[in-house]
């Protein structure tokens, strides 16, 4: 038994839709679940405009989660920036989060600043 050409055809478009709606699950609707389900102000395109960027989507999710929970108002924008930056996403969500427990008045930005120039701890220790 032969199979005719446009069987082998929709059989090929088939294997090639299922693959990509699975690398679609995997690569960009986890994470936005995962943030969608913490409260964290992470959209759909934010997470694809990430993989087109080749940013650390786990990473920026996790601190964006992490933010979220620890009632810091961090922007997907600002976190994808610091990022880029290459600094530790989940050393400066904390330190934000232990600057507000200190009652000390810094932006993420700040943070992330004083990461790039070494000064973080001196920051917290105000």
């Amino acid at each position: 038994m032969t199979l005719s050409p446009a069987a082998v055809a929709f059989i090929i478009v088939f294997a090639v839709v299922v693959c990509l709606t699975l690398a679609f699950q995997f690569s960009i609707a986890i994470p936005w679940f995962k943030a969608f389900m913490s409260g964290a102000p992470v959209s759909v395109l934010d997470v694809l405009a990430m993989r087109l960027r080749r940013i650390n989507v786990a990473s920026v999710v996790a601190a964006m989660v992490a933010a979220k929970q620890g009632g810091i108002s961090v922007s997907c924008a600002e976190a994808q920036q610091a990022s880029l930056q290459g600094v530790d996403l989940r050393k400066i969500t904390l330190a934000a989060i232990e600057a507000k427990k200190r009652g000390l008045n810094m932006s993420f930005s700040e943070l992330v600043d004083a990461e790039l120039q070494g000064q973080l701890a001196e920051k917290l220790k105000a």
